[in-house]
């Protein structure tokens, strides 16, 4: 049976350029809706602008489903490749079935597609590839890639944001909250120290958080490619596009 694949981080860049445009054209600061801000000929706009969610929220999601797109695209790549090997040579062996290591090579491929989750993809790249992508990465790369995706993980499913009252003690590390408060803690701090709120969510209203994560997402592609050692051809149409791409500009659409 053939199939004919389409990749999503392609589509998912083409929409985020496109609202990029909009958020940058509409959403500057100097733009700001308010009208406290537009008196007098000097008047200072603030670059927190809680307006921004509309736009921010959005763009981090796509950004964080491109770094998937991409990622979980090579990899399926490498496997697939695999897979093929492997029936050619189970076919010129005379085989006319599947050995039970090409049926969990063949598994895998399929898990690899199927399961979305940013933490299990790095354990597939691990397994796989024994390539850990977070010790790959510089610590600055890694800081924010973990708060992007700690951010999508909020947006995206609505989850609350927890805050124990008293510190969590160590013989709880291994329970999911320590360790959903140590990744929350986490993506505080970085956005503290990039944008100088000590609350997350006036940190995410602030103007220039989406360019900010996507030149991070620049940056981990580049560090990452050389550590995999393949050379794309699915996602490279999108990671050339994504090299390129200057938030707020005409990149790719037409």
């Amino acid at each position: 049976m053939l199939y004919k694949g389409f990749e999503t981080s392609y589509s998912l860049l083409y929409a985020y350029e496109i609202l990029a445009l909009q958020y940058k054209r509409k959403n500057q600061p100097k733009a700001a809706i308010s009208n406290e801000y537009k008196a007098g000929l000097l008047a200072e706009v603030p670059s927190m602008n809680f307006n921004n969610y509309c736009f921010t929220f959005a763009l981090l999601n796509m950004n964080a489903a491109i770094i998937e797109g991409i990622m979980r695209s090579i990899l399926s790549e490498i496997v697939s490749e695999e897979v093929d090997r492997q029936l050619k040579a189970g076919t010129q062996a005379g085989r006319d079935k599947r050995s039970s290591p090409e049926n969990l090579l063949n598994k895998f491929f399929i898990e690899i597609e199927a399961q979305g989750a940013w933490e299990r993809l790095k354990e597939q790249y691990a397994n796989y590839l024994g390539l850990a992508i977070d010790k790959t990465i510089s610590p600055q790369t890694k800081e924010a890639m973990s708060t992007l995706f700690v951010l999508r993980n909020i947006m995206a499913h609505g989850t609350a944001i927890v805050h124990p009252s008293e510190q969590l003690t160590d013989d709880l590390k291994d329970e999911p909250i320590f360790k959903w408060q140590s990744r929350l803690q986490g993506a505080r701090v970085y956005l503290e120290k990039q944008f100088g709120h000590k609350d997350i969510f006036e940190n995410l209203a602030e103007f220039n958080v989406p360019e900010h994560f996507l030149e991070k997402t620049k940056i981990f592609i580049a560090e990452t490619l050389p550590a995999i050692e393949h050379e794309p051809f699915r996602a490279k149409k999108t990671i050339t596009a994504l090299q390129g791409f200057s938030f707020g500009f005409v990149n790719i659409t037409m």
